[in-house]
């Protein structure tokens, strides 16, 4: 099969991207390993401030039908295992395809944090809690314990609280080589200020904003009451972290210990308190395999090794293109604007229609307004990471120019 444009994923970022190509009158290709449309966007549901309910599911569907519309392909349940240069994708159970642009769109995957215990039936990460509840209707569990701090977390905790599990807390993990800062008070109350926008009342608000602050954050995790206290209902133990998952077959109870404001565990603090699922939230990072054959880089603010990549989404590689959050974690929002990014700018390439160049610079500010606008920011310092990505696109393209390898 030769097509103009393969998109490998089909999330947020991939379905748009693909929307927009075929809008253009531009042949498109949309290849996913799974056996369903929309990557992590279908397993999400939350209340938007501004837009109201954020369906995944129906976005989704809603998404999947346009571009089924305007003539998009989709090969689903594919499991792609090369891109070669020219472009040819090896996958799974289909023969190969040829494309003249890729646009890898793999998004991210997660990195929970083990826990003694953790390879008990019962024990999920929390992507997976979110897909099983949201998507598939289907409580993981009656008595949930949550592991790790984070949007992510928080984000799940109501959509089970919605479904109706009694949610018992959501726990620091326990410090070792996996969890290090994320295992302490301190540091996790300046985390949590970066979310003080998201706090339900304004009490919360004006607290988590001053947290910014080294003091208060010292002070806030000395004084940080032992019990814990409530955010949107759920209890958030920041002098607790779970220690190990117990039971014999399936998961019975977790095993709880007091912390010290320095995050050292408290002697013969050990608690048992009973549960029948546990999710553990280490945070996700972008999946980057498929785009190894392009320069990466190291950018911790974006969520680990990113493929390095020009503000059109354009990589080291000859038409090879990424959108959505293997550039960087963020939301769906921005994902959906990133794969629109990448395919107006591969259609520019291939045209050098001018209307389109504006039409570029356009998206690019759009990305950055509704970047900007974000509710929840998965990782904090986002901004100093999309300007560290653009200053090292510039020095590798000015080191391109010297070698004459600019592509």
């Amino acid at each position: 099969m030769r097509m103009d444009v393969a998109i490998i994923g089909s999330g947020p970022a991939g379905i748009n991207a693909a929307i927009t190509l075929a809008k253009k009158q531009k042949s498109v290709v949309v290849i996913d390993e799974q056996g369903k449309v929309g990557g992590k966007l279908i397993g999400q549901l939350h209340e938007d401030p501004k837009d109201g309910w954020w369906i995944g599911k129906q976005i989704a569907e809603q998404m999947k039908r346009e571009a089924e519309q305007v003539g998009v392909i989709f090969l689903l349940q594919r499991e792609v295992w090369a891109i070669e240069p020219g472009w040819s994708i090896k996958m799974s159970g289909h023969e190969d395809i040829t494309a003249s642009y890729v646009i890898v769109a793999t998004g991210a995957q997660e990195n929970p944090t083990p826990v003694p215990g953790w390879t008990l039936p019962g024990t999920l990460a929390i992507g997976a809690a979110q897909v099983l509840n949201n998507y598939e209707r289907v409580r993981p569990g009656k008595r949930i314990a949550i592991i790790g701090v984070d949007p992510l977390a928080f984000t799940v905790a109501q959509e089970l609280k919605l479904a109706g599990a009694d949610i018992v807390g959501i726990y620091l993990p326990p410090e070792g080589l996996f969890a290090t800062e994320k295992a302490k008070p301190q540091s996790t109350i300046g985390y949590l200020s970066t979310m003080a926008h998201l706090a339900p009342n304004p009490w919360l608000r004006l607290a988590g904003s001053m947290a910014k602050h080294h003091f208060i954050q010292k002070m806030g995790s000395r004084f940080y009451p032992k019990a814990g206290m409530k955010v949107f209902g759920v209890p958030l133990r920041l002098r607790h972290s779970i220690i190990s998952i117990e039971g014999t077959d399936q998961v019975e109870a977790i095993t709880t210990v007091k912390l010290s404001s320095e995050g050292k565990a408290v002697k013969n603090s050990e608690e048992s308190i009973v549960v029948d699922a546990v999710c553990i939230s280490g945070g996700l990072v972008p999946l980057v395999e498929l785009a190894s054959s392009c320069k990466t880089v190291y950018i911790e603010e974006l969520g680990g090794y990113v493929p390095l990549h020009s503000p059109e989404m354009k990589t080291s590689k000859k038409n090879l293109y990424v959108c959505g959050n293997i550039t960087g974690v963020e939301g769906a929002k921005v994902a959906m604007e990133q794969g629109k990014l990448a395919a107006l700018s591969i259609v520019y390439k291939m045209t050098g229609d001018e209307q389109l160049r504006e039409e570029v610079r356009s998206q690019k500010e759009e990305v950055n307004r509704i970047r900007a606008e974000a509710t929840i920011t998965f990782m904090p310092e986002i901004m100093s990471g999309r300007k560290k990505m653009e200053q090292m696109w510039n020095e590798y393209v000015h080191e391109s120019r010297d070698t004459h390898d600019i592509r």
